[in-house]
Formats: C-alpha cells, sequence, structure tokens
C-alpha cells in the first residue's frame, strides 16, 4: 500500500471531530483497502492493529484530562432530578405558583443562582442535562460576536428561552406584573407571552409555543418519562418497522420516571436500528420490571445472535460503533449491557456483556465519550434465545 495513501487513513482516524460510528466504519473499509495491497504479512498486521488502535483508544493528551473526564452513575442524576419534585427551588423553575412562596423574582432568582452549584456537578456525569439545565435556569455563553444566538437547548435548539435566559425580558415582566401584587392584580411569571423573535417558528412536541408555560411543559418532558411518553414514543419507532413484530409496548403504558429523556429515546433508537440488521429474527419483546430502587428494561430480538466473536480478555473490541454510540446516550442515565449467545473460543457461551456498569470512567470529546474501562463479561448458567439490550435505571 503506499505510504501515503496509509497516512491519509491515519490523519482520518485522529480527527477529533469524527464520530465512534464514522471510525468504525472507516476501519471496516481501510482493512479491506490494506488487505489488497501487495505487502509483507508482519506489515500487513502492524499497520491493521495501528489502525484499530486508533479506533479503540481515547485520546487524552493535553493538560485537560481530568477536566474531561466524566463518571457513569445514574444515581446522581435520579437524585438530582427528583428536586423537581420535592420541595425545593428547581421545583418552583417547573411547577405552577399558585402559592405564592416568593414576594419578588428578585427573591426566587437569587435562591435559584445560590444552588447553581447543585447543577454543575452534573458536568461530571451528563452534560447534555447539565446544558439544558442551565439553559433553562441560568445564563450559558453562546453568543457570537454579533451578539446573535448560535445555540439553543441540547436536544431541541429552536427552544432557546429559559428563566434568565437569553436576557432580562421574563425578570424584567414579572417586576412589572408580581412582585409586591395582590391577588386581583398579580400575573405569574408562566403567564409570560414570549416576543415573536424567540418562538420557535414551529410546534415544539406538538405543542406551540407562545406562553412561558409552554416552554415549561416542554422541559418537563425533557427530565421525566410522564403522560404516556415514553409509550407514544416508542409506538412511533415500532410503526416505522412493519416487517417486525412488537410485543410488551402496551405494557409501557403509564411508565413513568426521571431521566434526561432525550438520551433514553435516542439510546432506543439506535438499538433499533441495530435490530434491522437482523431481517429473518422479527420478533422483539419490550419489557420491564421493577426491583426495590432500579428499574429494568429490556428489548429482547428473539432467535437473533452476534456473528462476530468474543475475546473475553479483550472484550472492548467486540464494541463496535454503533454500541459505542448507544453508551454515550446512556452514560449515567442507565447501566448498559447485552445478553446472548456468544461465540468465544470457537465455542458458544451464554452470557452478558457489561458495558455501563458503576464506576465506568469516560473521556468526554466534544459530544463523544470514549470509555475507559473494559466490558466485563459475566456467563450465564441459563440457555439465551436471542439477543437482549438491557438497561438499567435508578428510580
Amino acid at each position: 500500500m503506499e505510504h501515503n495513501k496509509y497516512d491519509f487513513i491515519i490523519k482520518l482516524l485522529e480527527d477529533k471531530k469524527l464520530s465512534p460510528i464514522l471510525k468504525d466504519k472507516l476501519l471496516s473499509l481501510s482493512v479491506k483497502e490494506i488487505k489488497n495491497e501487495s505487502v509483507m504479512e508482519k506489515e500487513l498486521l502492524r499497520r491493521i492493529e495501528h489502525i484499530e488502535d486508533l479506533v479503540k483508544t481515547p485520546n487524552t493528551s493535553g493538560n485537560n484530562t481530568a477536566a474531561n473526564e466524566v463518571i457513569h452513575d445514574p444515581s446522581k442524576i435520579t437524585e438530582f432530578l427528583y428536586k423537581f419534585k420535592a420541595n425545593t427551588v428547581f421545583k418552583w423553575s417547573s411547577h405552577s405558583w399558585d402559592e405564592k412562596k416568593y414576594e419578588t423574582i428578585k427573591d426566587f432568582i437569587q435562591e435559584l443562582n445560590k444552588n447553581k452549584k447543585e447543577v454543575n456537578i452534573l458536568f461530571k456525569y451528563n452534560r447534555n442535562l447539565y446544558n439544558l439545565l442551565i439553559y433553562f435556569l441560568y445564563i450559558p455563553k453562546n453568543k457570537d460576536a454579533s451578539n446573535d444566538l448560535k445555540f439553543g437547548w441540547p436536544n431541541l435548539n429552536k427552544m432557546k428561552f429559559g428563566w434568565q435566559f437569553p436576557n432580562n425580558l421574563l425578570i424584567d415582566w414579572c417586576k412589572d406584573n408580581f412582585d409586591n401584587k395582590n391577588e386581583y392584580e398579580i400575573k405569574k411569571p408562566f403567564q409570560f407571552i414570549l416576543p415573536q423573535y424567540l418562538r420557535p417558528g414551529e410546534r415544539i412536541k406538538d405543542k406551540e409555543i407562545k406562553y412561558f408555560q409552554d416552554v415549561v411543559d416542554v422541559f418537563k418532558t425533557e427530565i421525566q418519562f410522564r403522560e404516556n411518553y415514553l409509550y407514544h414514543e416508542i409506538q412511533k419507532l415500532s410503526n416505522t418497522m412493519k416487517d417486525y413484530e412488537f410485543y410488551g409496548i402496551e405494557e409501557l403504558k403509564f411508565l413513568d420516571f426521571y431521566t434526561y429523556t432525550p438520551g433514553i429515546l435516542k439510546a432506543i433508537s439506535q438499538i433499533l436500528d441495530l435490530v434491522k440488521n437482523n431481517e429473518t429474527a422479527t420478533k422483539i419483546l419490550f419489557s420491564y420490571k421493577k426491583i426495590e430502587d432500579k428499574l429494568i428494561f429490556t428489548i429482547h430480538q428473539r432467535n437473533s445472535y452476534p456473528l462476530k466473536s468474543l475475546d473475553i480478555t479483550n472484550s472492548e473490541k467486540f464494541i463496535g460503533g454503533q454500541l459505542n454510540a448507544i453508551a454515550e446516550d446512556l452514560f449515567s442515565l442507565a447501566d448498559f449491557s447485552i445478553i446472548s449467545k456468544f461465540i468465544s473460543d470457537s465455542k458458544y457461551i451464554n452470557g452478558e456483556l457489561k458495558i455501563l456498569y458503576p464506576g465506568v470512567k469516560g473521556m468526554a470529546k466534544g459530544k463523544n465519550i470514549n470509555l475507559i474501562e473494559k466490558p466485563l463479561f459475566e456467563e450465564l448458567g441459563e440457555e439465551v434465545d436471542g439477543f437482549t439490550y438491557k438497561m438499567i435505571f435508578t428510580i
């Protein structure tokens, strides 16, 4: 293989902006290309191993290693999000002000800002949730040189409004309409009408965004599965897969719990994309069970088994781009594992490969997370009849 072609592939793989899925695809194409070249066997193996290492090994160079380290701990996310249910300032940011706890909007904002450190902690666990909370509650740094807004909420870029973002419009309005008003004069913050230029210009989650109440209602769906939201979203996904038979979706009705919902829905969508890779295994079962403070949620594809061999001592090599991407979406939201009958050392072995488990660490690089710890393999005594994607939530 010409040396400059090999160098070109290496340069592409070292690109920090390249996602794990694209790197995985590039690895596959590169290995195929190298094998077509007339090079000595040892040199061929060296080049293939070098490329594989670039895909699998996180780049932790630079002085920001500690700052970029993230920790997988779903309990931290649940513990914080329950503050929107308990009698805290966070609850008052998303629930009706029928009871007058604050005399002025300044009282509320001061208490909110005093508790910002509780939100800052989440930066170490799930940055998408952290960014959503910063946009909704505080003042993110996201203006360009022309003072125009560059970004909105992480999952909903057209949502560019919060309690203190992008300016003091809501606060100033509350000073005039809420502060020290009697019961006949008072107007609550959620009654504020967004100016036309801050409205999304389209319906968000089937809702017209006009009042601040609408903004709050959408925010709630980002931090909690409620009012059959999970059921309806999975139903939509299943309706796009007409050649598959789905079971258990109806049982998901009324399943409510706190989490960063966009991450979970994106992970489920990617799991169903993987399911489509086996067009002959068409029976898909959704199920869940609660055990104490855990919710175990599974997606099972009957009679589907991995074709790729599993080297238990090098388990990280089994995880391809799509499984890595699912792990990124579930990081600190749910433990994640796959269960099947694996091929290992030329024999079949029933087991569970745990990809995200308590204490796993990763390196955040932009929107990507490179896992540091290897997946853990646990052999199972019972026979496995397919391929299961398993998520464990703390509730």
